[in-house]
């Protein structure tokens, strides 16, 4: 009787392991996974996390498995010691959605789709990014062509003068 006790505790755990990893990978507002907008990282680190110094200044990069999972821009304060309050989160990892499945890989249609307060811009520097305020969100988008919608009319790609909402893809997405 004993064993089978055992073996209903490890599955309790196991689930409860992998809806807390689910959980810790959603994308809110002030908050991407563990870390949060005007925290400390530390408060979010996982044992997982290898933390680098960015080239920039006041940047701390994250990655898993060799893998950048999030860039922090940070703001140094000295309290009691010396520590690294988040000011901005840009994830670059596929595996964060918010809670209605938006994240990397997304277009521009389904953002729409999902918050109707969607809107998409430039900045500066010619970058596009769609702007979701209620999340306080940036997703920043790129131009993905789609072979399929690939037409040619007259020796013309009709593809090539227009840019609709599902060749914009969320390549990653930056919390304030």
């Amino acid at each position: 009787m004993k064993s089978l006790t055992i073996v209903v505790a490890s599955l309790v755990f196991l689930v409860v392991s992998v809806v807390s990893a689910q959980e810790s990978l959603i994308l809110k507002k002030g908050q991407a996974g563990g870390m949060i907008v005007g925290k400390s990282v530390y408060d979010g680190l996982t044992p997982a996390d290898d933390v680098r110094v960015g080239k920039e200044e006041n940047v701390i990069e994250i990655y898993r498995a060799s893998n950048l999972v999030a860039r922090l821009e940070v703001k140094v304060e000295t309290f009691a010691a010396l520590d690294y309050m988040v000011k901005t989160i840009t994830v670059f990892d596929q595996k964060f959605r918010t809670s209605l499945g938006i994240g990397i890989g997304s277009t521009f249609a389904e953002i729409r789709a999902k918050y109707a307060d969607a809107q998409l811009g430039k900045t500066a520097d010619g970058r596009q990014v769609a702007t979701v305020g209620e999340l306080s969100m940036y997703f920043w988008v790129e131009k993905v062509k789609d072979p399929s919608r690939n037409l040619v009319v007259l020796g013309r790609d009709l593809d090539s003068t227009e840019c609709s909402d599902r060749d914009l893809k969320v390549t990653s997405v930056t919390v304030y």
